[in-house]
This record gives structure tokens, sequence and C-alpha cells, in this order.
């Protein structure tokens, strides 16, 4: 069964917070259909960087920043390549960031 979208940003369970780590990311990589669409998008003064799994319509992970520079990018890519996706294919808007970091399959 999969989380509900709404308790991803704060899981508890009687009033303790529940490790995104530990309970959610392993739910993704074990259904992970292996494609992504990563885009960021600007809410003001903030850059949010999204990864969405297009099959399962959830969110893989996302990552808040003051500025969405190149390198807050590249440390979004390698916290995606640190969960241990396999990822088969990316779907982008074109961002001039290389992907390398991501383990392709």
């Amino acid at each position: 069964m999969c989380p509900r979208p709404r308790w991803i940003a704060g899981w508890s369970r009687r009033g303790k917070k529940i490790d995104l780590q530990q309970a959610y990311e392993p739910w993704i990589v074990e259904h992970f259909s292996g494609y992504l669409c990563i885009d960021e998008i600007y809410d003001g003064p903030y850059c949010i960087f999204y990864a969405v799994d297009p099959v399962l319509r959830k969110r893989v992970a996302f990552q808040i920043s003051a500025a969405g520079t190149e390198a807050e990018c590249r440390r979004f890519l390698g916290y995606l390549a640190d969960m241990g996706l396999k990822v088969q294919g990316v779907t982008t808007d074109g961002c001039h960031v290389s992907l390398d970091g991501l383990c392709l399959v």
C-alpha cells in the first residue's frame, strides 16, 4: 500500500516523527518504475526541486533551497543517486546540468 501523500511531509504515529529515509524511501525504491520526471519550480525566493515517478504518479523526492543554483541541483541529483534508484529514463525541461550522478541502467 502506498503511503498517503498528506502524511509524507510530516509522518507521525502517536506523536512520534518518523524518519522518511527509513519509512518512505524503501517503499519508493521497491516500487520504482525506472522513470523520473525532474523539474524545479520557483515560489518567491525559494526553488523547489521535484522528482516524480510518472508511472506510479508518486513524488520520489523533493528539495527546497533558497536559490536554484547548479550546486543545489547537483546536490538534489546526488540525493536521488544515493537512494539507490535504478533509473532507465529521465525527462526534464532541458536543464543544462548533467545527470551523470544518477545510476542510469
